[in-house]
């Protein structure tokens, strides 16, 4: 899948590690959006990164990284689109 697929495609996009490995190991999958905790907040991502941490983490050499299959990522900034209760209440806007 090339990132042009990506872009074009709709919906929750997620980058999956299903097994520890080379860069062929990411895929880009649809996924519903995980339900919503009371102190969670959804983010419209705007931007995203692959840091050191992923890096090691899709190679299994990260200490605190989950067991496949797992979502990485450290590192993103967009706006907040939906907040749970807990988070509305501590962070009003």
């Amino acid at each position: 899948m090339s990132a042009r697929d990506v872009v074009a495609t709709s919906g929750h996009r997620q980058v999956v590690i299903r097994r520890f490995g080379d860069v062929d190991v990411l895929a880009v999958e649809s996924a519903p959006p995980a339900p919503l905790g009371p102190g969670d907040v959804r983010v419209r991502v705007a931007a995203c990164g692959v840091n050191f941490a992923d890096l090691m983490m899709r190679m299994g050499l990260y200490p605190e990284a989950p067991k496949p299959p797992f979502v990485p990522g450290y590192e993103v900034a967009g706006t907040v689109a939906e907040a749970g209760e807990e988070a509305r209440r501590r962070f009003p806007s």
